[in-house]
C-alpha cells in the first residue's frame, strides 16, 4: 500500500508537476528573479489553470509569504484600517495592517481580479508598484512597507479588465487549453495530490528545488547582463508599429528580456529573448491589430521558448527538441561582438533619444530591413496565436461580456463604503464600528457594547 500523508488545505501542487503552459511558468520565473518586475496577470477560460499556477508558486520557496486574497475581501482587510480592539479599550487610533502587510517580502495572489472594484484592484497593482501601502481613513494617516509580487488571474470570457489597468501589469500571459496528453497528466497528478501521495511529492521536490537554485542563481547574474543597443531600438520599433502607448510597456519588455537572458546564464540578450519579451509584455497592451492568418508554426512550436535551459527544469510531459547548454552560450558569443549593450537603467534614460542617434553615439549599425520584415514577422506570428487562442474561448459566447456597474439598489455586491447624504437604509455595519470605535473611550457605554451616533454611520457602495 503506497504511503500516504495527511491531506491538509494547506497541500499544494508542485510547480514542476504543473503540465503545459510553459509561458506561463517562465513569465513567473522572470517575476520571482527581476525586483523591477511587480505584477503578473494570467488570462484565460476556466479550466486552463491559472489558479494551479499561481498557488503552486509556495512550492518553490515555502519560507517566501504567499497569501491569497479571499473572493470579496474589501479595501480595508487588504490594505490595512484602524485596531478597533485598541480603539475601543484605549480610544487611540492605530493602524492594523492587511494582507499586504502580510505578504511583505513575498508574493499576493488575486483570483478573478476582474470582479473586484476597479478602484481597488488599481490601488492593488499600484501598491505593489510603490512597495508600501498608504492607509488614511477614520483619521488615520500611516504608511507601512509592502515589498510584494503581485499574481491576478482573470476568465477571459468576461474580459472585465479595462486597458487603463492591463496597462499596469508588467507581464500579461494568455493562457492555453490544454491538450490531451497533457490533460492526462494533469489528471493523474492532481488524483495523487488529492490522495496526499507521499512519492508525489518526493518525486517533484529534487526538481522545485532545482528550479529555485536557478532562479537564486539568476538574481546573482541579473546585474550583470547587458541590453544590446539594438534590441533596445527592437523594442522601441515594435511598440511604435503595434500602438504601445507610454513607457511602461518598453521598459517591462526590456526588464523581461535581460531576466530571460539571466536565467539561461547569458550575459546578453539575444533576438530570442526580445521576441518571447514582445509576447509576454506588449501583446496585451498594443493597440493596433493586423489582419489575421494562420501561422505557419503550431500553437506549440510557436508558444514554446527557443531557449531550452529553463525548459528542463520545468516539468513537461510532451516530447521537444532540446538545444544543448553550450551551444546556446556559443552562439550568444558569437552573435553581435561589437555591441557590448548597456543596462535596463541605463537605456530608461535614454527613451527620449532618437533610434539612429542612439545607434551612431554607440558606433553601430542597425540592420533596419530585419526588423521590418523577419523579426516583426516572428513577434506578428506570436501575437497572431494569442489572438487564435482568445478567438477560441469566446468562441460561441454571448452576451457575457458585461461591464461592471455600480447600483442603488441594496441587490447589488457590497464594494465599498460613503457618508450617506440624508437617511439611510442600507447600512455599512463594518464601517460604521470603526468609525464609531475611537470615540468609544469618551462616550459613556455599558461593558461589551458599542454606542454609536448619526454621525458615524457609514452607507454602503454597490
Amino acid at each position: 500500500m503506497p504511503e500516504q500523508v495527511l491531506m491538509q488545505e494547506s497541500a499544494i501542487m508542485p510547480f514542476s508537476a504543473v503540465a503545459g503552459n510553459q509561458t506561463a511558468k517562465t513569465a513567473v520565473l522572470c517575476l520571482l528573479v527581476n525586483p523591477n518586475l511587480k505584477s503578473l496577470l494570467l488570462n484565460g477560460a476556466t479550466g486552463t489553470g491559472k489558479t494551479t499556477i499561481v498557488r503552486s508558486i509556495q512550492s518553490l520557496d515555502p519560507g517566501m509569504p504567499v497569501v491569497n486574497v479571499p473572493i470579496g475581501a474589501t479595501e480595508d482587510r487588504l490594505f490595512g484600517s484602524i485596531n478597533l480592539e485598541k480603539a475601543v479599550t484605549t480610544g487611540k487610533r492605530e493602524a492594523e495592517k492587511g494582507l499586504f502587510g502580510e505578504a511583505d517580502h513575498g508574493v499576493i495572489c488575486i483570483d478573478d481580479i476582474d470582479l473586484m472594484d476597479k478602484l481597488v484592484a488599481l490601488q492593488a497593482l499600484e501598491t505593489a508598484i510603490k512597495g508600501e501601502v498608504v492607509i488614511e481613513r477614520e483619521g488615520l494617516s500611516v504608511k507601512y512597507d509592502a515589498d510584494v509580487k503581485l499574481l491576478a488571474t482573470t476568465t477571459s470570457l468576461r474580459d472585465r479588465i479595462n486597458p487603463h489597468l492591463k496597462d499596469r501589469f508588467d507581464i500579461s500571459v494568455k493562457m492555453r487549453r490544454p491538450e490531451e496528453a497533457e490533460y492526462i497528466v494533469s489528471l493523474r497528478n492532481n488524483l495523487m495530490l488529492q490522495d496526499g501521495n507521499l512519492e508525489f511529492f518526493e518525486n517533484y521536490a529534487a526538481e522545485d528545488k532545482a528550479i529555485l537554485e536557478k532562479v537564486k542563481e539568476a538574481r546573482k547574474l541579473l546585474p550583470e547582463v547587458r541590453l544590446l543597443v539594438k534590441h533596445l531600438v527592437t523594442i522601441a520599433r515594435i511598440s511604435n508599429k503595434y500602438g504601445v502607448v507610454g513607457d511602461r510597456g518598453t521598459i517591462a519588455c526590456a526588464q523581461v528580456a535581460v531576466t530571460l537572458a539571466a536565467l539561461n546564464g547569458r550575459k546578453k540578450t539575444t533576438t530570442d529573448d526580445i521576441i518571447y519579451a514582445t509576447e509576454l509584455t506588449l501583446n496585451h497592451r498594443r493597440t493596433v491589430f493586423e489582419k489575421k492568418k494562420e501561422p505557419e508554426a503550431t500553437k506549440n512550436e510557436t508558444l514554446a521558448y527557443p531557449n531550452r535551459d529553463i525548459m528542463r527544469f520545468v516539468h513537461d510531459d510532451r516530447p521537444s527538441v532540446k538545444k544543448s547548454q553550450e551551444k546556446e552560450k556559443e552562439a550568444a558569443e558569437e552573435e553581435d561582438d561589437d555591441d557590448e549593450g548597456i543596462t535596463v537603467e541605463k537605456a530608461v534614460s535614454l527613451s527620449d533619444v532618437e533610434p539612429q542617434a542612439l545607434l551612431e553615439v554607440n558606433n553601430l549599425e542597425f540592420n533596419e530591413e530585419y526588423i521590418e520584415t523577419e523579426l516583426v514577422a516572428k513577434v506578428a506570428e506570436r501575437f497572431d496565436t494569442v489572438d487564435l487562442m482568445e478567438a477560441a474561448d469566446y468562441y460561441g459566447v454571448e452576451g457575457q461580456n458585461k461591464r461592471q456597474k455600480y447600483v442603488e439598489s441594496a441587490t447589488g455586491k457590497y464594494t465599498s463604503f460613503r457618508i450617506p447624504k440624508g437617511d439611510c437604509s442600507d447600512i455599512a455595519i463594518d464601517a460604521t464600528i470603526r468609525a464609531a470605535a475611537p470615540h468609544q473611550f469618551s462616550r459613556k457605554h455599558e461593558e461589551g457594547k458599542v454606542k454609536i451616533t448619526k454621525d458615524d454611520i457609514r452607507e454602503k457602495v454597490r
